[in-house]
């Protein structure tokens, strides 16, 4: 991946980051890593834009088609996350309601 793709890429996720505060630095983390692959998309896109082998119509469309890709994958992010933190509720709950019943 040329260093101004990489460059662009990395301002993209540190822009989105920004745009959620504190839990940005994660989102970052996660978007560098889906970008840092091998085969990314976006890469691929802004080579065949750079190169002619895409028009700026099919580049926008492309890149749309992308977008919602990956905020599919965030969706699918969140799911896990919130399955996780209930996990964690339900683990606690359970502690609390044993120990307040043992006490009584």
């Amino acid at each position: 991946m040329s260093d101004a793709i990489n460059g662009l890429l990395n301002d993209a996720a540190n822009n989105a980051a920004s745009v959620l505060g504190e839990s940005g630095g994660e989102v970052s983390e996660a978007l560098m890593k889906m970008f840092g692959q091998q085969d990314n998309p976006f890469v691929m896109l802004l080579q065949g834009l750079k190169s002619g082998e895409l028009t700026n119509e099919d580049y926008q469309t492309e890149l749309e088609r992308e977008k919602q890709v990956l905020e599919g994958q965030l969706v699918t992010l969140e799911i896990v996350v919130l399955s996780e933190a209930q996990k964690a509720v339900n683990a606690l709950m359970s502690s609390l309601t044993s120990a307040a019943t043992a006490a009584l």
